[in-house]
């Protein structure tokens, strides 16, 4: 699809290449390890307390007219605090989008519009040790929800039109300001 930003599928050497640009993804931290996914295949990433990978700020990940974020995750044990699954956010003037994991393993998204910041929190506790899909859709206007294993979880309308910023890109954590890892 034209409107495809990226598609990390972890399933190369160590060089993390984004599937849509072959753009590298930067190691931060390093505090990762490659881990058995879904299938049984040593797909995934592992983050261990505090590492992210990023593929940098490009344009194509700031959005305007709507945005879709999914994501296969496994939680090991219950957060102590909040965890980033991807984020353009840096707790201050450069947030975009931030869609994690909540300290009682529900889904959390916090987007920031033009004039003020929304946020939005899912209803279903999500367990631990299973890989579980997730997923968010916000369409400009506000429309929002939260998907979990495909069936909607909660839905609301937040912010009509977001700020475009020059905050890098992350999976797996934060980067600036609060880490989130």
């Amino acid at each position: 699809s034209d409107s495809l930003k990226g598609c990390f599928t972890f399933n190369g050497a160590d060089s993390f290449k984004d599937g849509t640009s072959a753009g590298m993804l930067t190691s931060y931290n390093t505090v990762h390890v490659r881990s058995q996914d879904r299938f049984g295949g040593n797909n995934s990433l592992k983050f261990v307390g505090g590492g992210y990978v990023s593929p940098g700020n490009a344009a194509k990940y700031s959005v305007t007219g709507g945005l879709t974020i999914s994501a296969w995750i496994y939680i090991d044990v219950l957060l102590g605090g909040e965890g980033a699954i991807v984020s353009k956010w840096d707790n201050s003037v450069g947030d975009e989008y931030l869609f994690g994991v909540y300290s009682n393993n529900k889904l959390a998204l916090a987007l920031q519009g033009k004039t003020y910041e929304s946020t939005m929190l899912g209803r279903t506790v999500l367990p631990d040790t299973t890989w579980i899909h997730v997923a968010m859709t916000w369409a400009k206007g506000g429309l929002t929800n939260i998907y979990v294993n495909g069936v909607l979880d909660t839905s609301s309308i937040l912010v009509d039109s977001l700020v475009n910023t020059t905050t890098p890109f992350n999976i797996g954590g934060q980067g600036a300001g609060l880490t989130r890892y």
